[in-house]
This record gives C-alpha cells, sequence and structure tokens, in this order.
C-alpha cells in the first residue's frame, strides 16, 4: 500500500459510491472524498468515511473550473494537514478496476502523473486523475478563477502542470486491462482506456 498518497476522490457524490468504496477499500484510511454541502447522495456515505463537504460557489465558472478547483484543493490542503507527502486527485465519477495496480504506476515521488495529454484545439493534460507531491498538487490546482484568457478548464491545469518543471508522466501508455479507470455514466461503468496491450 502507498502510505505516503493521500487519494482525493473530488466532485459530486456519485451514486454508485458502494461501488467507489469496494473499489478503494484496501486504501480507505487514505481516501477522502471532498464534494459538496446539501449533495442529494450525502446519505450514501457511511460514517468511517472522511468526507469534505465545501460550499458550493455561486460561481461554477466556465467548464464547472470553480467546482473543480474548490473541492480538489480542500482534498489536497487536507492531506498536506494530516502529513502526506503525496495526492491522488481522481474524480468522484471514476474508479480504478485494480486499486493496487492502479496505484502501482506512480511509484517513483519525483514524477508528476496524469491520465494523457489530449491533441485537440491547442492541447490539453486532461483531469481524469492527477499524482504528486502535495506542494506541485496545490500549484496547479491554486489558480485564478477570474481569468479569462483560457477556453477551457484543461488550458489553465495544462499551463500550471507545465510550470512545475516535473517529469509528467501519461499513465494512458502504461495502462491496460488490469490497471484501467472505470467512469460511473448514467448508472453503468465505461472502460476509459481501451488499451490493447
Amino acid at each position: 500500500m502507498s502510505e505516503d498518497i493521500c487519494v482525493v476522490i473530488q466532485g459530486q457524490t456519485n451514486s454508485r459510491i458502494v461501488d467507489i468504496r469496494k473499489a478503494w477499500n484496501k486504501y480507505l484510511p487514505n481516501v477522502v472524498f471532498s464534494t459538496w454541502k446539501g449533495d442529494p447522495n450525502l446519505s450514501l456515505y457511511e460514517k468511517s468515511d472522511c468526507v469534505l463537504l465545501n460550499d458550493v460557489p455561486h460561481n461554477p465558472c466556465f467548464g464547472n473550473l470553480n467546482l473543480q478547483k474548490i473541492s480538489t484543493l480542500a482534498g489536497i490542503r487536507f492531506a498536506k494537514e494530516k502529513g502526506f507527502s503525496r495526492v491522488l486527485k481522481i474524480r468522484s465519477d471514476m474508479l480504478p478496476v485494480d486499486s493496487d495496480k492502479f496505484m502501482n504506476m506512480f511509484k517513483d515521488e519525483h514524477n508528476f502523473y496524469l491520465f494523457s495529454w489530449i491533441n485537440h484545439r491547442d492541447g490539453y493534460y486532461t483531469d481524469y486523475f492527477m499524482c504528486g507531491d502535495t506542494q506541485s498538487m496545490e500549484c496547479v490546482w491554486d489558480f485564478d478563477v477570474e481569468n479569462t484568457e483560457y477556453d477551457y478548464p484543461e488550458q489553465v491545469l495544462s499551463k500550471n502542470i507545465k510550470a512545475l518543471n516535473k517529469n509528467i508522466v501519461e499513465c494512458y501508455h502504461q495502462m491496460n486491462n488490469s490497471n484501467d479507470i472505470f467512469r460511473c455514466k448514467q448508472n453503468d461503468f465505461l472502460k476509459i482506456t481501451f488499451n490493447p496491450h
């Protein structure tokens, strides 16, 4: 088990929380759910779950960027307070096929891991998951949401990731059927990578 990594499950409480908790079962002491006050699915959490309840901002910002920022930063700062040296941030609508094999991708603490680079528009890094030291993660997610120079949320994150001066590892190239992630969509799970190896 990667004891130095806090797993931050960020975003709206997914109705498949039982499946998400089961997927992360071995890591639960290091898992924090960062979600919203007033979320209609809050009753699905168990008393033993570590849940951060964030205020919903008046301005979600373009592409819900402010929602992502607030819930992610709250989880990162919680991990920092608790003494974790690294954070894995994963969206609440995603879960690993096998958490151990998924976590094995994040072995080198000097790297910054994420899902992939997408060659769309000017290109960007995806926000499915990211793993890095707490300071780097905070640098990526601590930004001014009122900045209007960006057309879509991933541009902000990509700019901050590039500024880290870290070795960026795109995990997509390492992923296969055993360490893949699923996306919970309309009460079903869809595989993300479809990687042939």
